[in-house]
């Protein structure tokens, strides 16, 4: 009798351990004010313009980053306007690297800057990092994300451009 107790423990000891794993593939993931904040839908698309906003949403709230070229390249955001990242809070509140904080504030704002790795052309999908602090239209508040990723996000909208536009093509057209 004893062993037959032994024995079943033994076996639910084993069979009743277990690591489930979870993939996040693909995903839209950052901190946000030092917490995690993952998105649970989230698409990128290319406007007429050849801008790429890539978004993410969770609930009502919303992270979008747009930059003027579908390349992959490092944006810095906060440095000029065409290149932005945005978050909207359940509340409706806009938080972006567009709005300048106020002086009480900071008088240098950080600039943050969003990477695009990898274009997979034949999958349309994007993969890169992120990061900003963002400020409201008053410039008083401001909600920073770190660590930010977005792996293999789906193109829902847009096309990809034949013939992408580069910094360096704007800086020899101005020159």
């Amino acid at each position: 009798m004893k062993k037959l107790i032994l024995l079943s423990l033994v076996f639910l000891t084993i069979f009743s351990c277990g690591d489930e794993v979870k993939f996040n593939t693909p995903a839209f993931q950052g901190d946000r004010e030092n917490q995690l904040w993952r998105a649970s839908g989230f698409t990128a698309s290319i406007g007429a313009n050849g801008f790429l906003t890539i978004t993410g949403t969770k609930n009502a709230e919303s992270v979008k980053l747009t930059v003027p070229s579908v390349i992959e390249s490092t944006f810095i955001v906060g440095d000029i306007d065409i290149i932005e990242a945005q978050y909207i809070d359940a509340l409706g509140t806009t938080y972006s690297t567009n709005n300048k904080p106020d002086e009480s504030v900071s008088i240098y704002p950080e600039l943050g800057e969003v990477t695009i790795e990898e274009i997979d052309v034949v999958n349309n999908t994007f993969t890169g990092t992120f990061r900003f602090l963002a400020f409201d239209a008053a410039g008083l508040n401001s909600v920073g994300f770190t660590n930010g990723i977005f792996f293999k996000v789906p193109l829902v909208s847009g096309e990809f451009p034949t013939n992408p536009i580069t910094c360096f093509d704007v800086e020899t057209e101005a020159e």
